[in-house]
């Protein structure tokens, strides 16, 4: 009976071992997650819960904020500039898919054979490094109706002078050029990393079946 006691505490203890290194799996990856978590709860997820509390609220940020239930949304969607704001959103939100298919035509590109290739792929990256304040004074350089790259080309070519920053129909142009220029860095190096980690015997074997 005590050999069969034994073998039984023995048994136990494996087992409550291994339901602690089960735990200790599940709970590591949750451990090196937790600073992450910590500052995205702080700065991200928080603030929008309160901004959304705060939005059927009326608080001039001094005082007791007064409820007033979904009167600031009723007023939003009546604002004539809300709508504008939706229109230019989704306007510009077409340089998303424009800046990914331009990525990868540049990556299909540079993943062939080519002399030069670090310098192509620097040259490409280098916007991404640059700090915003640093974009918007070379484009603006670069469209400016007075100095203006963009309007010295025009004028060489007999063409008219354009007021790209001022003009309402033309800005939203000029700002999906630079959103690409800044952001085509980062996806162009994504896709010819992927481009790149494909085996040359996949390339073989679709050149016998006679792809392109």
């Amino acid at each position: 009976m005590d050999l069969v006691k034994a073998i039984e505490v023995k048994e136990g203890r494996k087992h409550l071992a291994a339901k602690r290194s089960k735990w200790k799996q599940k709970l590591t990856p949750i451990g090196f997650m937790s600073p992450v978590l910590l500052i995205f709860s702080l700065f991200l997820f928080f603030p929008v819960l309160f901004a959304f509390f705060m939005s059927f609220h009326q608080w001039g940020m001094i005082g007791t904020p007064e409820f007033v239930g979904v009167e600031n949304y009723v007023r939003l969607f009546k604002d004539p500039l809300f709508w504008i704001s939706i229109k230019n959103t989704l306007i510009f939100s077409l340089s998303v898919p424009l800046k990914v298919a331009i990525a990868l035509f540049i990556a299909v590109l540079l993943n062939q054979k080519i002399r030069g290739l670090g310098f192509y792929r620097a040259a490409f990256f280098f916007p991404v490094v640059l700090s915003m304040v640093v974009v918007g004074l070379v484009w603006q350089w670069m469209f400016s109706p007075s100095y203006g790259f963009i309007n010295y080309v025009l004028e060489k070519l007999g063409l008219p002078l354009q007021n790209m920053l001022i003009d309402s129909d033309q800005a939203m142009i000029v700002l999906i050029i630079v959103s690409i220029w800044k952001g085509l860095g980062s996806n162009l190096l994504l896709f010819l990393a992927g481009l790149q980690a494909i085996p040359s015997s996949v390339y073989e074997a679709a050149e016998i079946d006679g792809a392109s």
